[in-house]
This record gives structure tokens, C-alpha cells and sequence, in this order.
């Protein structure tokens, strides 16, 4: 069954779920969150006995709130009218490469001979013409510096592209990963000047310490961060502390990790942003946020048909709301849940529709036998072979 249902025209809903946390630490993420992701829109939202809460994306409420990145103005300039496909495709590429270090974090390992392949069907799903031999070179290399990293800091994963929101500043995002590692630190750690005026006192030195990170990766190779960087982490923070007591009064360190372009010697920028932003910084950009912008009133318009000149338009359009779309997903998963059914009772997509809605009215007698006969009474002379089971998977 796919995770991701694809809606047509561009519109997407996946149901969300971390690629990899440690069972001994931690648990599953408390929220089910979905995410429809649109031409220039990703939301986020929670399903929950019929009641549903939205959230914006984490990168979509730091460029609505903060002005653009000098760096990214400058860029945009001397790229000219090739700037959007360019950030397009490195997008994409980004998400490739975010994709394959969850592996090498699981496993430990991480065969590069593949990598060809894997970026060819890659792309061909996204429909992105890039330059193939060039991208493999490059994604080699962010591997190997990766893999580097790794090493140096003894990383060990707790939580990767961890799905979690936060409803005391309303936004949401997949957090890219939660973990141990070892670091040098400075501080008084027992040692004492054993000679000259200080002699006896304690003495400053570094030692290497285990601490607990959360750690953003980016793709781009040049050593700046920007304000929004720094945000995301802080609000990350935010997300794992509201959504796992256990680490309320962990100190979190806080770091962006992106590749050097490497010729000889694998290496890769590690920025800490840990303190970088206040609490009262972070409720005023929400405040600001939220009281401007309310991604429920989302709308979208859907466009299907023959256009016939002199004939009324109104059945080749329509403005959808958000609450719709979330229907026509369900309706999407349960016909997805059909498939290799051979057996069930025939329904069309307008009963599975006037199933789900009855539902909806009162998820609590929505047991075995309830929907048996709802899916009976609805029975269609054409459709798909429903069960009770897809039903009740498409509602929860």
C-alpha cells in the first residue's frame, strides 16, 4: 500500500512515518500527520475522529515571516531567469541525498556502485531531466563526506525524518535527525595547574562528551547559513520537546550539516546554532504568523473536461476546499486498499463517499458491523470490490 496518493494536477497527500527511531528510546511520534503537498503549497495536518488540524510547513512559515537571505538575493541576480528551474532541481537533489543518508545512519554501510541507478529511476518518477553523471559524481562524494561525519563524531541515530508538529506554535515539519554523538567540549573537568602562580587551581581543558543533537542537512556546498536555518532548528527543538516528555530537560545541541565540495580529502560544514533564537522570539514570529495566514482556508481549483465554446463552462472547474481535498484522498486510499481485492461488495467512488461521510458523523459506532451494512445499503451496479477493512483503514 503507498504511503503517497497522488490527486492529479500536481496534488499529493502522503501519510507520513519516520524512516528509523531507536525503539529502545524513544516511541512512535504521538500525532499521525499527513501532508498534502501543491504547486508552491505543503500543509500539514492531523486526522483524528473526523476532526482535522492544519499546520504550515516549518520552511513555508520562515520565508512568509523573514525577508530573503541576502545571499539567496545575490545568487538569484547572477542566475537571472534560470534561478526557478535551478532551485527546482537542486531540490530535488537535495531530497534524493536526504533520502540515501538515512541507510548509511541505519546500517552503517552503504554501497555507492548503485547510485546510477538509483538517481536515473529517481528522477524519471519526478520527471526531472538532469545531468545524471554529474549528479552521481556529486552524490559519491556527500556520502563519503557524510559517512566522514559520521565517524568523527560518533554518531548515533535516535529518530530520522521524524514527522512532528507543534501546536503551541502551530507548525509542523519532518525532522531530519535526533542523536547522540560525541563532541569535544570545553571545561573544568578535575584537571589542576600543577606548576607557576596557578598552581592547584582548576584548569580548563577539553574533553569528549556526549550530548544530544538534532541536526538539519542541506545540500548546498558553500559554508553560509541563514537566519532561517538557525529558526528551523529551534523550532525543531520545540517539536521533539512537545511531543517526547522524556526529553523536556534534555539539553539539545543544535547543528546544520551540508558538503564541501571536496577534491581530495572528504569534509563537510557542521555549524552549531544551539541558543541562536529566545522562546519570546519564537511566539512573536508565530504570532505574526498565524495572525495574517490560516492555511485551513486553503483552496484549490481543479480543472477536467472538454472545453466546448457555447456551451456553459461550470462543470470544467471547480474551487475545492481543503476539507474536500481531504476527502477525495480518502476516497483515493480506499481504492488503493481495493486493489487485489477479490471479494467485497461493489461500490463506486460516490457511495465509497456517502460511506466515509456517514461515518464521519460519529466515528464511535463505526464498528465491524456498522459498516457492513452501510457498505450494503450503498451497493453499485459498477465499481471496486470494498471491504469492511478499507473502510475503517481509510477513517482512522
Amino acid at each position: 500500500m503507498k504511503n503517497e496518493i497522488d490527486l492529479g494536477q500536481d496534488l499529493t497527500i502522503e501519510e507520513l512515518r519516520s524512516l528509523y527511531f531507536d525503539e529502545d528510546t524513544l516511541r512512535l511520534p504521538p500525532v499521525k500527520l499527513f501532508r498534502l503537498d501543491a504547486h508552491k503549497k505543503r500543509i500539514y495536518y492531523t486526522a483524528s475522529e473526523g476532526v482535522h488540524e492544519f499546520f504550515p510547513g516549518v520552511t513555508g512559515f520562515l520565508s512568509t515571516i523573514l525577508p530573503t537571505a541576502p545571499e539567496l538575493i545575490s545568487w538569484k541576480i547572477q542566475m537571472g531567469e534560470g534561478a526557478a528551474a535551478y532551485v527546482k532541481e537542486r531540490a530535488t537533489y537535495g531530497s534524493l541525498m536526504h533520502g540515501q543518508f538515512a541507510p548509511l545512519l541505519i546500517n552503517r554501510k552503504y554501497d555507492l556502485d548503485p547510485i546510477h541507478e538509483i538517481i536515473h529511476e529517481y528522477c524519471k518518477e519526478d520527471e526531472m531531466i538532469v545531468d545524471e553523471i554529474a549528479w552521481t559524481r556529486e552524490l559519491k562524494k556527500d556520502i563519503i563526506a557524510f559517512a566522514h561525519w559520521m565517524n568523527e563524531f560518533q554518531v548515533k541515530p535516535l529518530a530520522i525524518e521524524v514527522p512532528l508538529c507543534t501546536r503551541k506554535y502551530g507548525i509542523a515539519t519532518m525532522v531530519d535527525l535526533v542523536c547522540k554523538m560525541i563532541i569535544p567540549m570545553k571545561g573544568f573537568w578535575g584537571e589542576e595547574y600543577k606548576s607557576g602562580a596557578r598552581k592547584g587551581q582548576p584548569k580548563e581543558t577539553m574533553k569528549d562528551c556526549e550530548i544530544y543533537a538534532i541536526v538539519d542537512f542541506k545540500s548546498r556546498k558553500k559554508a553560509y547559513v541563514t537566519e532561517a536555518d538557525e529558526l528551523q532548528l529551534s523550532y525543531c527543538t520545540e517539536m521533539v520537546k512537545e511531543n517526547y516528555p522524556e526529553f523536556k530537560d534534555k539539553a539539545f545541541k543544535l547543528y546544520s550539516w551540508h558538503p564541501k565540495n571536496w577534491q581530495t580529502v572528504p569534509g563537510s560544514h557542521f555549524t552549531e546554532h544551539t541558543n541562536k533564537h529566545s522562546v519570546r522570539e519564537m511566539e512573536l514570529y508565530s504570532e505574526l504568523y498565524h495572525l495574517k495566514n490560516d492555511v485551513s482556508k486553503y483552496t484549490r481549483m481543479s480543472f477536467k473536461g472538454v472545453v466546448e465554446v457555447g456551451k456553459d463552462l461550470s462543470e470544467n472547474y471547480k474551487l475545492k476546499t481543503l476539507l474536500e481535498i481531504i476527502d477525495m484522498d480518502k476516497i483515493k486510499r480506499v481504492v488503493e486498499f481495493c486493489e487485489g481485492n477479490t471479494a467485497g461488495t461493489i461500490l463506486n467512488e460516490d457511495a465509497i463517499k456517502r460511506v466515509i461521510d456517514i461515518c464521519h458523523e460519529d466515528l464511535s459506532i463505526c464498528d465491524n458491523d456498522f459498516v457492513d451494512q452501510l457498505i450494503a445499503e450503498n451497493e453499485t451496479p459498477e465499481g471496486y470490490l470494498v471491504r469492511t477493512p478499507d473502510i475503517l483503514e481509510a477513517i482512522k
